[in-house]
């Protein structure tokens, strides 16, 4: 009897991956998926067992992909003043969020609808990044470039006018054909979620909770020329 392949199984994780934007994963059928992934349906049930098994590894799978684009991100600032440092982690995030926008509409969905490995999901991993942004968060603040806010005032400030643009334009991509009001819905992104716009909105946020600086000092980045 031949060895089952050893990729299969990634094959498999990376045909749910690409079905997840259009329906969710708890909507999936593992037939679709199968017939994706070019895989027969039989090394499905070898690898994973389950549908319920292999949902948590496709989670886990996208959620991994994001924490490494993360912590190399926050890594390649190592050195940086501790306001840049949280800066590159928001980018980071932000930016993750948009090449995978169809990806989180999906999640933030089965989430909504109560999808227990969504949920489940959610509770397991996401306190790793946030922990994360809490630790760059408090750095400013002891350095006193970020004012002394509690985190659930702070972190709306900063999280929901970059979060929102996209989860927005995802919504509008899923459901409008052609325009909105007349402008084409294809261009939503090229207008709304380029690097540039994006990291435009950060730095009103971040400008936004800013400490107040005390009369005749420099500020965080004085004398810095902007790019």
């Amino acid at each position: 009897m031949a060895r089952p392949s050893h990729k299969s199984d990634e094959q498999l994780i990376d045909a749910a991956l690409a079905l997840m934007p259009r329906q969710g994963l708890s909507a999936l059928r593992i037939r679709e998926v199968a017939r994706k992934a070019g895989v027969n349906l039989g090394m499905f049930h070898y690898h994973f067992k389950s549908k319920r098994a292999f949902t948590r590894r496709v989670f886990k799978a996208f959620y991994e992909r994001f924490f490494e684009r993360l912590t190399a991100a926050i890594a390649a600032a190592e050195g940086a003043p501790p306001r840049e440092r949280l800066r590159a982690g928001m980018l980071a995030i932000i930016r993750f969020g948009r090449d995978h926008r169809g990806h989180m509409l999906s999640i933030l969905r089965d989430v909504m609808d109560g999808d227990a490995e969504a949920i489940a999901f959610v509770r397991e991993n996401f306190p790793r990044h946030i922990a994360i942004m809490y630790r760059l968060v408090r750095e400013a603040q002891r350095a006193g470039v970020l004012q002394r806010l509690p985190l659930p005032v702070l972190l709306p400030v900063l999280a929901a006018p970059q979060l929102l643009p996209v989860v927005g334009v995802a919504a509008v991509e899923r459901v409008v054909a052609g325009t909105l009001l007349g402008f084409p819905v294809a261009g939503l992104a090229r207008l709304l979620l380029t690097d540039r716009m994006i990291a435009a909105r950060l730095d009103l946020s971040l400008a936004a909770v800013s400490a107040a600086r005390r009369p005749g000092t420099a500020g965080p980045g004085a004398g810095r020329g902007r790019s």
